[in-house]
């Protein structure tokens, strides 16, 4: 009769436990999250900058030279299929421009007037995600993420110059996307979080806004 007492009591308390445990987390099994972040730098501008102004030196061959672009935006659905587990799907886009003249040039129609070679990229991928949970109380979620999918790059050049004359589309033919980091989550209501992340993606920082369902 004493065993059965004591492990009844046992049994009790393990169950007051676990029922604890699942009111202190903020993602129970079957939870649904979406984010929308943007990040920062513009990893794709960032190197083709570098690499035209400090390998190549070909912005000394023009009097103006400026790049502009639209950093990374992400978008991310999670589900949580297990304790401290999730799987969901991540999408990214990123754009820069390149925009290079000269004051006076010899144009492909033969008249002089301002040249210019500019280029346009533009990048979108679309990965599987696994999310593993480190820490998880009622308002944070620390975790760390890893993605897995295909990637679209194109390249445009566009010149009014003999030598470049016209606009020509490039497919950069690499189509395999890549994607891990850090990521902390702070609910600042039921439903809405503000999140951060640091890793190899798109941008080596982001941040945004978290809904769950």
């Amino acid at each position: 009769m004493r065993f059965i007492k004591y492990s009844w009591l046992l049994s009790l308390v393990f169950t007051v436990a676990v029922k604890a445990q699942e009111a202190t987390t903020v993602l129970p099994e079957g939870t649904v999250l979406f984010s929308l972040g943007y990040g920062k730098p513009n990893l794709a501008k960032t190197l083709f900058k570098f690499d035209e102004k400090q390998i190549l030196g070909i912005t000394r061959s023009f009097d103006q030279v400026s790049y502009s672009g639209f950093s990374p935006v992400s978008f991310k659905a999670e589900y949580i299929i297990a304790d401290r587990v999730g799987l969901g799907l991540s999408y990214n886009y990123v754009n820069f421009k390149r925009q290079a003249s000269l004051n006076s040039a010899v144009l492909a129609n033969g008249k002089n007037g301002v040249g210019y070679v500019n280029i346009y990229f533009s990048s979108w991928s679309i990965l599987a995600r696994l999310n593993m949970h480190l820490i998880v109380t009622k308002s944070t979620d620390f975790y760390w993420g890893i993605g897995l999918g295909y990637r679209e790059q194109k390249f445009w050049e566009y010149s009014n110059l003999p030598t470049f004359n016209g606009a020509h589309l490039n497919y950069l033919f690499f189509p395999v996307s890549f994607e891990s980091g850090f990521g902390l989550r702070y609910f600042i209501t039921p439903h809405f979080a503000v999140y951060s992340e640091i890793g190899i993606a798109k941008a080596l920082l982001q941040g945004g806004l978290v809904y769950k369902l």
